[in-house]
């Protein structure tokens, strides 16, 4: 089977839709073959799944192959059936699955109308993405923040430490200011005259969970030999390490594919 989205040998939805329909005949074809009556209904059907327009379809093994969400696969190693099925609505990929295989063993898997991504129909003129890298895109912007975020206020420390040339620093210090991520608060040492030092905001902490996301994916992906050079952990008693999970407002843990960006209430239609 191919492994794109689209039918091996046809087009997306056209003719290759076509040939498919006349050999298996649609919604009537699978009902005579015993399929529950609302799983035959959906077959044909056009449906929203992942900013993707499907169909639900059959081919045989020795016919045109069509693959849908590269994700979602099952095989059956009895009967050589394999199956990669996008979600439908109102059914479970393992349930429509199920029922299709004990009538018709064959190969199965969904026919992609469109590979236009629902994406494309809105504007990002206004991405929430886009506006936050204006602030944070910069390389010795979040060089600073670190430094903040690990305790490092003072100009010359925030320099010495992090190798930021003088007035690099100056620039990216009054640019959070700013944007409204840190503040300056007044020190004086004996004998010297008052100077500022750099605390962050309520916005500024707000990003720390970006900050340890950013470990976690590091200490993962580009780990080193001798261990991670910086752990996030519980102050106090606790001690444990600090990491950062994805959860939805029920109270669920989603992995990466089981969440969908989608238009929100700013969203703009491209012209």
């Amino acid at each position: 089977m191919a492994d794109d989205g689209v039918a091996s040998g046809g087009d997306e939805g056209g003719a290759g839709w076509a040939e498919h329909s006349k050999q298996y005949g649609g919604a009537g074809w699978v009902a005579d073959r015993g399929l529950e009556p609302e799983v035959a209904a959906e077959v044909g059907q056009r449906h929203q799944h992942r900013g993707q327009l499907v169909r639900v379809g059959f081919t045989g093994a020795a016919d045109v192959g069509f693959t849908g969400a590269a994700d979602v696969g099952f095989t059956g190693a009895a009967d050589g059936w394999r199956v990669r099925l996008s979600l439908v609505h109102g059914f479970s990929v393992a349930g429509l699955a199920e029922s299709v295989k004990r009538t018709y063993p064959g190969e199965m898997g969904t026919v992609l109308d469109e590979q236009v991504p629902e994406a494309m129909n809105w504007s990002t003129e206004n991405c929430t993405i886009s506006r936050i890298m204006e602030i944070l895109g910069d390389k010795w912007t979040f060089h600073v923040l670190r430094e903040l975020f690990v305790g490092v206020r003072r100009f010359e420390d925030i320099r010495s430490r992090a190798g930021i040339p003088r007035q690099m620093l100056t620039e990216r210090l009054a640019g959070l200011i700013e944007r409204g991520l840190i503040r300056r608060h007044p020190y004086r040492l004996a004998g010297q005259r008052e100077r500022s030092e750099y605390r962050l905001t309520t916005a500024g902490l707000d990003l720390y969970p970006v900050l340890v996301a950013m470990i976690q994916w590091g200490d993962q992906y580009l780990p080193l030999a001798a261990g991670p050079p910086i752990e996030p952990r519980h102050r106090g008693e606790c001690g444990e390490r600090v990491t950062v999970t994805m959860h939805c407002e029920a109270g669920h843990e989603p992995a990466p594919r089981e969440v969908a960006m989608l238009p929100g209430p700013g969203a703009e239609r491209r012209q």
